[in-house]
């Protein structure tokens, strides 16, 4: 005769027992269909993955051609792997990272932005200097990285101009410029952490930002720049 316990717990782990014996019938009798359909499941997503990579490379040879940079001025097929792989490894660090993007023609890195955008950072423009002083005095915080350009225009010097109002405001918001053809000959501006003409370039720069929580160290890079300027000759 069972013993009354062994029986209750019987009945007890039996709906259990009847869920795993069902599971093992499917698999010995449907283990081919699921197969199938498992391989159908990974086959979608590695289509998505390669067309995820397809539009991102397709937005970074538009933003180089909005430039006019050939591929090989972008440093090749492997430099733009580099940065998609770079910006997909840490996408979840750049969902909802805020860049200011100052530019009269700022519609001429629209590929950029898409790139961008696809990572989850949110890029918002000003078209001169005063609109992006007025937005960063209202919420500097809110900003990772600015980007600006230098000319605007007949002002030649509008990006520079705007760097110093920038610094002489206290804002300490890592700047980058991008310009369509940078002087090798003129160093980086004060205030700015780079100057570059290459979309990949760029975007490496905007990654750094995030990755290494960029006011600080742009307030130590500023205070360097400023000592140094102020021990030139007069």
């Amino acid at each position: 005769m069972i013993d009354k316990d062994i029986l209750i717990e019987l009945i007890r782990i039996a709906p259990s027992l009847l869920v795993l014996l069902f599971f093992l019938l499917t698999l010995l009798f449907y283990h081919r269909p699921i197969g199938q359909l498992l391989d159908r499941i990974g086959s979608i997503k590695a289509f998505g993955v390669e067309a995820e990579f397809a539009a991102a490379r397709e937005q970074l040879i538009g933003a180089a051609k909005s430039y006019q940079l050939t591929l090989n001025e972008l440093g090749g097929e492997d430099k733009v792997k580099q940065v998609i792989e770079r910006a997909d490894r840490i996408r979840d660090m750049l969902r909802g990272v805020r860049v200011l993007w100052v530019d009269d023609q700022y519609l001429a890195n629209a590929n950029i932005f898409r790139f961008l955008n696809a990572y989850g950072i949110i890029v918002d423009s000003a078209r001169d200097t005063q609109e992006a002083l007025t937005t960063l005095r209202w919420a500097a915080a809110a900003y990772e990285v600015v980007v600006t350009d230098i000319v605007r225009g007949s002002d030649h010097q509008a990006g520079l101009t705007l760097i110093r109002l920038i610094r002489e405001e206290g804002i300490q918001t890592p700047i980058l410029v991008f310009v369509l053809q940078p002087d090798p000959t003129k160093p980086i501006p004060i205030g700015a952490r780079a100057i570059t003409n290459n979309p990949l370039v760029l975007i490496h720069h905007i990654l750094d930002v995030v990755e290494s929580g960029g006011v600080a160290q742009d307030a130590a890079q500023n205070a360097a720049q400023n000592a140094a300027q102020e021990r030139k000759p007069a």
